[in-house]
């Protein structure tokens, strides 16, 4: 077996991206009330009873710490037709969240407009693993659209389901 020093990176960052998963924005504010946004596809349920997700945030995040930190957030579930919003919360800009682009969590957290689905969610464990960190969430509010289709991530691109 081997070792994981053996590893190619680069090899299992592509492997990696043969599962095509769903794409989803995270959202937050700061202690001084500042807006944060990022793109991320590493996110999943936990449990239904209590009702937690979960979002891994890689190390190199410029939001990293803040996300670790903040008493919540939320979780926009990007539609098909959101892909610039996803290319624009995966950039570098610092004004990820223009006046009137966003609505309001409970526990400070930002969501998308439109989307197929958000979580508002307060912090309820964040975990250090590897070069991510696991931020679970405990659910405080829901909603899901009765249609539309997802934005995916395959194989380092943006993809949609087939018809």
């Amino acid at each position: 077996m081997a070792e994981i020093h053996d590893i190619d990176p680069i090899r299992l960052r592509r492997s990696f991206g043969h599962f095509a998963t769903g794409v989803c924005v995270i959202g937050t504010t700061d202690h001084t009330g500042r807006r944060h946004g990022a793109t991320v596809n590493s996110f999943t349920s936990v449990s239904l009873d209590p009702a937690l997700i979960l979002v891994c945030l890689g190390h190199f995040m410029r939001s990293h710490d803040v996300f670790a930190q903040a008493p919540g957030f939320c979780v926009s579930v990007l539609a098909a037709r959101q892909e610039a919003e996803a290319r624009h919360f995966a950039g570098k800009s610092d004004d990820k969240w223009p006046e009137g682009s966003y609505i309001g969590g409970t526990y400070g957290g930002l969501r998308l407009p439109d989307c197929l689905a958000w979580f508002d969610c307060s912090r309820e464990s964040v975990i250090p693993q590897g070069d991510h960190t696991i931020l679970i969430g405990k659910l405080r509010d829901f909603h899901h659209a009765d249609d539309g289709q997802p934005l995916l991530y395959y194989r380092g691109g943006f993809d949609r389901l087939s018809a």
